[in-house]
């Protein structure tokens, strides 16, 4: 009995499924990172507590969705962080920037400041600018 109305479910979800269209199937995309222009975080971290950042992000036009964020590390107290965005070509797209807000989790596994640098962008040359902020860590 359980078998049916398992393969039942299935059957039915791939019927719902199948019929689904997909506005942005044929579009094609690519990541781009969006300049983060604030930051909020505690003044101390608390050694094996999780943590709550809050950035604030710029969109430049509206077909840029917000995605995600890379966060990266060289090394145990180092973040890069980078907000991602999406961006759909073909879109005709309105040339005005917007701002979003978004936060993620982070655990304190170190008794060590961290040194987190937030991407703002890039300066005349290309190179990578950061927002620096080290926050110390307490037992």
């Amino acid at each position: 009995m359980m078998k049916k109305l398992l393969l039942g479910l299935l059957a039915a979800s791939m019927i719902l499924l199948n019929g689904c269209e997909v506005d942005r199937a044929e579009s094609t995309f690519y990541f781009i990172p969006l300049s983060i222009t604030n930051v909020e975080l505690p003044d101390t971290f608390f050694w094996n507590e999780v943590h709550t950042i809050s950035v604030t992000y710029a969109i430049p036009n509206s077909c840029i969705q917000y995605e995600g964020f890379d966060i990266n590390s060289d090394d145990f107290s180092t973040r890069y962080v980078t907000c991602i965005g999406a961006e759909y070509e073909g879109d005709v797209c309105a040339e005005s920037t917007s701002y979003g807000q978004a936060t993620f989790e982070f655990l304190a596994l170190s008794t060590e400041p961290y040194l987190f640098r937030f991407w703002t962008g890039e300066d005349e040359a290309g190179n990578a600018e950061y927002l620096e902020v080290t926050v110390p860590v307490r037992n």
